[in-house]
Parts: structure tokens; sequence; C-alpha cells
């Protein structure tokens, strides 16, 4: 044998290995693969579940919705039935409160029918809130979204249902020509954020406190800012009532008349609430015949303490509607404003009253500390007020509240 040959002898062990090798790791990459794709199978099947439940939820969604209607149009029809069979028998208060129920149908019917478009993706179907009512609420940059409201209340439901959430633009205007995207502001008888949120959408990187006394309205809030698209600013819910001391107040409220919730040193019963509320209320929101009013507690602060506590270093804009104890709040926050001269906007009803007060107190306490006081107007710049004879006289001359912005000179 030559050497050659030996070579060749002594190579083939190795050259079967090394093929053996091969046809290993070329076995073991095909095992590993396929199971990679098995993986991916799985996950794609998963997936492709998902979105079949989806689906599904969506149909269910949309024939809960279809069949909504249905009745809700069945009910329009057999309310218009007795409409007119009670026109034909003289029944004077039948008469009234089939109107009321038929209104309020439509209403119901006139939001549930809205075309939703792909520019209003913010909706919510369904509130967070068993047995809460949906409104649409008109942001700044043009979305719509929906928030939960006590059903029946007229005082703010109703109103943005009718007007597809439209709720004080010339008031969001002028915060919007106010207030930076960083600024800091404070909204202060927040309700259920008709203005908090819209005032966050535009302070979208700064901060929004919005405090609200009454309990209901408050969680109703909580959900409405957790359903608030982004950008927005970092929004927090202050369960306190401003004042000017620390105490412990009665608070006042009924559902049907939500936003003129009010807090008191004085103990309160149902017929004293619902006394004070439907002297507060405009006519228009006082159609409802029964007011379901309730009585209850809440802690008090004064700004100038909540502000230290939570040591701000800055405060750009504050909202105030406090029903009855606006100047109650200026009292406990006469610091707080001369350090960092915000621009205050504020609700003025015709009353202009405060708790025992006289009509015109609130302007003469705003006179006292502001250097310029103006009325926000719907189409133009706001016009000075500068005296109390020439609000009253636009508050005779018109049919509601106005809002005054305040500034410093």
């Amino acid at each position: 044998m030559s050497v050659y040959g030996l070579k060749a002898v002594l190579l083939q062990p190795r050259r079967a290995a090394t093929k053996t090798l091969r046809a290993g790791v070329r076995a073991y990459k095909a095992v590993s693969q396929s199971q990679t794709q098995h993986r991916r199978l799985i996950e794609k099947d998963r997936e492709i579940g998902e979105m079949q439940a989806k689906i599904a939820a969506l149909y269910e969604e949309l024939a809960g919705r279809d069949a909504h209607i249905q009745i809700q149009h069945r009910q329009l029809i057999q309310r218009d039935e007795e409409l007119r069979q009670a026109r034909s028998d003289g029944g004077g208060s039948a008469l009234r409160g089939l109107a009321e129920e038929m209104e309020r149908s439509l209403l119901t019917l006139a939001f549930e029918t809205i075309p939703r478009s792909a520019s209003e993706a913010a909706y919510r179907t369904t509130p967070p809130n068993p047995g809460d009512a949906l409104a649409p609420l008109l942001l700044p940059d043009g979305h719509r979204i929906e928030i939960a409201y006590a059903p029946g209340d007229r005082s703010v439901g109703a109103a943005l249902v009718s007007s597809r959430g439209a709720w004080e633009p010339h008031v969001q205007r002028h915060i919007a020509n106010s207030v930076r995207p960083d600024g800091t502001c404070l909204d202060i008888g927040a309700h259920i954020g008709a203005i908090t949120l819209p005032l966050a959408a535009i302070a979208s990187t700064g901060r929004v406190f919005a405090f609200e006394a009454v309990a209901a309205n408050r969680a109703r809030l909580l959900g409405n800012v957790a359903a608030l698209p982004s950008p927005k600013a970092a929004i927090e819910v202050v369960g306190v009532a401003l004042w000017d001391r620390e105490a412990v107040l009665s608070v006042g409220w009924a559902p049907e008349l939500a936003a003129f919730s009010y807090v008191t040193e004085t103990a309160l019963d149902a017929a004293a609430v619902e006394s004070r509320l439907r002297a507060l209320a405009p006519a228009d929101a006082l159609a409802a015949p029964t007011l379901h009013a309730e009585v209850g507690m809440v802690r008090s602060t004064t700004l100038d303490a909540w502000v230290k506590a939570r040591d701000l270093d800055r405060l750009d804009l504050i909202k105030l509607d406090a029903e009855g104890s606006a100047i109650r709040v200026l009292r406990g926050a006469e610091d707080t404003l001369h350090r960092f001269k915000p621009t205050v906007i504020v609700e003025y009803t015709s009353s202009g009253s405060e708790d025992g007060g006289q009509r015109g107190d609130l302007y003469r306490a705003l006179a006292e500390i502001f250097g310029t006081i103006a009325v926000i107007e719907p189409e133009t710049d706001p016009t000075p007020v500068r005296s109390w004879s020439d609000l009253a006289a636009r508050l005779e001359a018109g049919t509601g509240p106005v809002h005054l912005t305040c500034g410093w000179r």
C-alpha cells in the first residue's frame, strides 16, 4: 500500500464523522426553524382569535345600539299618541308631563343618531358608571368626546346634548388666548369637567387642578378625566371646598340641577336645598317638576393654604364658578393672587350675591383686587367694565350669566 492509500484509509473515519456532524447540524437547524414557524403560527392564531372577538363585540354593540334606537323610536310614537289623546281630553298637567318626557326622548334619540366620523375617534361608547348618561363635549381642536353626567340633569347634560357639545366656546377661546401649553391652571367648581377637559387640552404639557365638592359630581369628573385623549395636561381632581377658612361645610345639590350645587356654613335639609336651587337656576333649567335634593358634608380649606401645601411655583389661570361662595374663595386666596397674578375668569349671575349678601357684592370684591375687569364676548374682544352700574345694565339686558375676565395693571 502506498503512502497515499494509507493516508486515505486513516482519514476515512474523520471524513465520515464530519459528514455525520454536518448532517446533524442541518437537522438541528431544520427542527429549530420548524419550531420558530410553529410559534409564529400560534401567535398569528392568537391574534386572529382576538380580532374575531373584537369584531364579534363590535357587531354586538352595533346590534345593541340599533335595538336601543328602535326602542326610543317606538317610545316616541307611543308618547305622540298619548300626547294627542291628552290634548283632546284637555289634561293640562298630563300634557306638560308628556311634553317634557318627549323632549328628553328626542334629545336622547338625536344624540344616539349623531354620525361619528374618523375625527371623533375619542368617543366613549359606554358610561364609566352604570346608570350615567352620556353627552358630547367639543374640544378646542374640533374633536368631540363623550362625558358622563347625571341622568335628567338639565343644567349641563341636556345643554351639551342639544348643542352637540358646544359648551361656553367664548370662554374656551379666551382661555386659549391666555394660557400657554405648559401652564398651571385651577378649575374651581369643576362639576363634571365641561371646562376642565378643554382647559387640559389647551395646557397640554402643563397641570390642571379641578376642585369639586360634590362626591357624585367628582366621581363622574374622574371618569371623564380618564377618558380625555392625549395630549392633555396632568389633571388632579381635588375633593375639597375652597373657602376663607378651614371648616366642615354643608353641601346642597340635586341631580336634575347638578351644576348649581353649593356649599354653606348653614345646616341644610332637602327642602332648603330645593328652595335655594330653584332660586339659583334659570327658568329653562327648572322644567323638571321635581328635584331630588340631597345634603352632604365636605371639608374646606383656603386656596392660600392649599397652594402652600402643594408648594406650587406657578399659577397662570383660575376659573371660578362657586355658586354663591366666590367672595369666600377670594378672601382665602389673597396671598396666592398677589404672588402669581393669574388671569381669573368668574361666572357672574344676574343676582351676583353671596350667602346673605347684596346684589353687586361680588363685583365690588373683584374691583378691590384686580386692576381690570371685562366681559368675555362671544365674537369680539372683551368689553371693559368700569363700574357696578355698567355690569348691572349688562346683566339686566341679557338672558343669563356673563363671564368676567379679571387681570392686573
